[in-house]
């Protein structure tokens, strides 16, 4: 911020398009300041403070307030109206963290004070709003060190109930630093940004990398960027974007939603990394992307896959290489955990590397005997530095058997960050094939569901893109079976889509499909950050809580 203190930092288009707010560094230094005093005077400082803000200039500030008065924040998804399963996660974060304080606004306030008060721990909570912002005295810089807690990043819950990663400052400033080298970023970069805020992608990669590379980053809630995915690409052409990207859902999302006859205007040129992380890349989604939006001036080099996790910080490698590096393996190999070279066609199974890692160290182990890989083996990803966190709040067991992962005879590697992810090195690029306890074992081969998962949504037209699930399960105690879970619209023949589902896996995969699960658009459980959650739908499964169609499909 004393760099060039009225450079702009942040710009807020409110409806996803016009500019709401323009924030200097100057005024964010000076907002945020003001918080913080506001902080320090309610006895906040060290202390966890829940953030409760839509994506705003106002959370922008209490972010950095948090920082500035040297307390723990925990930024929360706020629950839409009437979703009880939406709040009891937020009441289930706030239970599990304990906070001495909330930030918030006074309608907000009184939406959510009744129902989080009353919850065991979180009696005699400070309620803040921005009513109260202005009204402290001055402001004292913290006492901080590089392990001080910065903040509590809730995991999505993708695979597992919601956990606190602890991410220290020294956490933060490591991996900030990782992301600017890797794609290097620079002073007077422009970033757009329609990412939740309180994911690990928007907050760190897109809030604290915008400041510390002192860029300039226009923000926009992801609400408007989903009810209108070209709002994204306007935005990075009438901002001259540099930087911007998401998971691959969102590219998908902007390959359905976007005609090219409704750009005209539009210039990505500008546009220098896309990043394409935080699920599985899609080889097939790079191609179509980089090719249906060249017209506008998309160069293919700006394609930018990544890899990482909340675990980490954020980043652990990103593209190394001037284009995404593409490879073909044989697909029958990898169901054995091997890594065999193929020429793309049947039979090969088309991987996307996520590039090189940065100012850390990752390593492929094997599950069974902990020891490192051999090449062509494909293991659970490791990863060693100083972006690794320091463990999950609270959990001190559940610590110590993620972060503290040991090679087996070299006892002076590591400690490992277990990610839970499979992959294999090649020629030095990381390739990440799935998540381990998602695996689907069946008859003693593995097969991992993004690929089953693939193939129903490119072969049944019925089935919504993103919202395909496929889980194993166990059936009266027996093997392992496949159940296929997708989302089709009102009005499809529901027997026909369910009778294509079971063809096309028989074909492509050589699996036989124990129940095949229509259900309402909408049904398929998801992070809020719109990652399907494999765990939540196994559970939703089991206990009949899906909402399924009825056959024939009520109109």
């Amino acid at each position: 911020m004393e760099r060039d203190p009225d450079a702009l930092a942040f710009t807020f288009l409110g409806d996803g398009e016009q500019e709401s707010g323009r924030w200097t560094y100057s005024r964010l230094d000076q907002e945020s300041k003001a918080l913080a005093a506001l902080l320090q005077e309610h006895n906040l400082a060290g202390e966890r403070v829940l953030l409760l803000l839509p994506s705003s200039l106002e959370l922008v500030r209490a972010l950095f307030g948090c920082v500035y008065a040297g307390s723990t924040f925990v930024v929360s998804a706020l629950p839409p109206p009437r979703k009880e399963a939406a709040f009891q996660r937020l009441l289930s974060i706030a239970v599990d963290c304990r906070p001495r304080g909330v930030i918030t606004t006074a309608k907000l306030k009184e939406a959510f004070q009744s129902g989080l008060a009353g919850a065991p721990g979180l009696e005699g909570l400070r309620w803040l709003t921005d009513e109260d912002v202005g009204a402290a005295g001055e402001w004292n810089p913290p006492d901080l060190a590089g392990d001080s807690l910065a903040f509590l990043q809730y995991t999505s819950g993708s695979t597992a109930a919601p956990r606190g990663v602890m991410v220290s400052h020294e956490n933060l400033l490591a991996n900030v630093g990782q992301i600017a080298e890797g794609m290097a970023l620079k002073q007077g970069d422009v970033d757009v940004c329609w990412l939740p805020l309180h994911h690990d992608m928007g907050l760190v990669g897109m809030l604290f990398g915008n400041v510390f590379a002192s860029m300039s980053c226009v923000l926009m809630s992801p609400l408007h960027f989903i009810q209108r995915p070209i709002r994204w690409l306007k935005a990075i052409s009438r901002y001259r974007g540099h930087v911007s990207g998401g998971p691959n859902f969102a590219y998908d999302l902007c390959l359905r939603k976007i005609a090219i006859d409704q750009c005209e205007g539009i210039d990505l040129s500008s546009w220098r990394v896309a990043f394409n992380g935080a699920e599985p890349v899609r080889a097939a989604t790079l191609e179509r992307f980089a090719e249906k939006f060249a017209v506008l001036g998309l160069r293919p080099q700006a394609l930018y896959p990544c890899y990482g996790l909340a675990e980490a910080t954020l980043f652990v490698v990103g593209k190394t290489s001037d284009r995404a590096v593409v490879r073909t393996y044989d697909a029958a190999a990898l169901k054995e955990d091997r890594v065999a070279p193929a020429p793309a066609g049947e039979g090969a199974r088309a991987l996307v590397s996520c590039g090189r890692p940065r100012g850390q160290e990752a390593v492929i182990a094997d599950l069974e005997t902990a020891r490192r890989c051999p090449p062509g083996r494909i293991g659970e990803i490791w990863v060693a530095g100083p972006n690794v966190c320091q463990g999950y709040w609270e959990l001190p067991q559940e610590s110590a058997r993620t972060f503290g992962a040991r090679l087996a005879g070299e006892p002076e590697a590591g400690p490992f960050l277990r990610t839970g992810d499979l992959g294999f090195f090649d020629g030095g690029d990381l390739f990440v094939t799935g998540r381990y306890k998602d695996l689907i074992i069946i008859a003693g081969s593995n097969h991992y569901p993004q690929d089953i998962e693939q193939t129903v949504e490119d072969g049944t037209p019925s089935v919504r893109s993103g919202c395909c699930v496929a889980i194993s399960v166990d059936v009266d105690g027996e093997e392992e079976r496949l159940v296929v879970l997708a989302e089709v619209p009102r009005g499809e023949v529901l027997d026909e889509s369910a009778r294509s589902i079971r063809r096309l896996v028989a074909a492509e995969h050589d699996l036989r499909v124990h129940d095949v699960v229509l259900v309402r658009p909408g049904g398929i459980p998801k992070t809020t950050s719109g990652k399907n959650q494999r765990h939540a739908c196994k559970a939703a499964y089991r206990n009949g809580e899906l909402a399924r169609w009825e056959s024939p499909v009520e109109v």
